[in-house]
């Protein structure tokens, strides 16, 4: 599993995307750097940590949580912010169960699925679909940005107007 987290880079003054795998503090479970295959260690902003999925983009380009991603739906351009979510289903279970003709509840953690908020403010979190062709909607997918690089921008942006 890759990770990857934004940090202040002090020879170039501007943020840059570390890769590897997070580290907590010593006397606590906050995430305080990341330590790359090379033995560095970045101190990193946690808010800005984003877990590579299995999928990748229309480019080829892995897909990691915090990326924001546009897709064609319904003939029109949408932007989904790639989230790690955990669902609760209902599931009616099979004969021969102890509870036949029941249903168990289900809850699974760790569930890539790509956040739309409509215009009304609706917020809906999209699972992955295949076509009939068995292929991934993913792949229709372009990344397009970071909400990690979004909010530095914005944060930057409201810093030069005060």
């Amino acid at each position: 599993m890759k990770f990857r987290g934004l940090t202040w880079d002090k020879k170039k003054e501007n943020y840059k995307w570390v890769y590897g795998l997070p580290s907590y503090g010593f006397e606590t479970e906050e995430i305080a750097e990341i330590g790359t295959p090379y033995g560095d260690f970045y101190d990193i902003d946690p808010t800005t940590l984003g877990k590579e999925t299995e999928y990748r983009d229309r480019h080829g380009k892995p897909i990691y949580t915090g990326d924001i991603t546009t897709l064609e739906v319904d003939g029109e351009l949408r932007e989904f912010e790639v989230v790690e979510i955990t669902i609760e289903r209902e599931y009616n279970t099979l004969p021969g169960m102890e509870s036949e003709g029941g249903t168990v509840k289900v809850r699974l953690s760790g569930v890539i699925a790509f956040r739309w908020v409509s215009p009304e403010g609706e917020v809906y979190n999209l699972l992955p679909c295949v076509n009939e062709a068995g292929v991934a909607d993913p792949i229709f997918m372009e990344i397009i940005d970071t909400a990690a690089e979004r909010a530095v921008r914005e944060s930057e942006s409201e810093s030069k107007e005060q």
